[in-house]
């Protein structure tokens, strides 16, 4: 596998009377092309992966019932523009594949070498640029984020619960169990606020005791 190093071009596809025009890589926000009955022209940054990637897979869909020949065991995979993780392009049929350009390095790679996808801003060429890679430091960050997230999920899951018996405690109308209960829920947000994630994804998380 070779990576190449192209020119800015504009590479127009055709797909059952949808035409593509996919640019190279810049800064600028996306923005719609001018459209005439049976065309639709989409400028692509990186900044639009997960909404570009949608659109693609759409349009491909429906070629790939026309193109049962086409293999389809091949991506084009490239850096964003960012310089964080990476960008996947499908194609529908051979010869799109085969006429495909970038303004920056690039590589065509079988789809079943590439990394797991749920990682892709970890993402990286290798030394040679021969292969995909994932970055052990961009995964940890990735997974000390996730883990972030669903620290901040459990605690609102129990916030709303907790709120009222603070208030029943605060209006002296607590009863034994509500108490026991407050208690519990108290000690389980503050171990969920006290826990280390920074060992994500083996983080041993709290239980809360009912």
């Amino acid at each position: 596998m070779v990576v190449h190093k192209m020119e800015p071009q504009t590479l127009t596809l055709r797909t059952s009377g949808i035409e593509r025009r996919i640019h190279s890589a810049s800064r600028t926000p996306m923005t719609a092309a001018p459209a005439t009955t049976g065309e639709i022209g989409l400028n692509f940054t990186s900044s639009s992966l997960a909404h570009r990637e949608q659109k693609m897979e759409h349009l491909i869909n429906q070629e790939l019932s026309d193109n049962e020949e086409y293999d389809n065991i091949y991506v084009v995979v490239f850096e964003n523009a960012s310089g964080r993780g990476m960008t996947v392009v499908n194609f529908a049929t051979q010869k799109y594949l085969d006429a495909f350009t970038h303004d920056g390095p690039w590589l065509k790679i079988l789809r079943e070498d590439l990394p797991d996808q749920h990682f892709i801003e970890a993402w990286q060429f290798n030394i040679a640029k021969d292969a995909i890679e994932v970055n052990p430091i961009w995964l940890q960050e990735m997974h000390v984020a996730e883990a972030e997230r669903e620290r901040n999920h459990r605690i609102w899951l129990v916030q709303d619960e907790l709120t009222a018996l603070q208030t029943d405690l605060m209006l002296g109308i607590i009863d034994d169990g509500g108490t026991s209960r407050l208690i519990n829920l108290k000690k389980y947000v503050i171990d969920l606020k006290q826990l280390d994630v920074s060992t994500a994804p083996d983080i041993n998380w709290p239980v809360m005791v009912e």
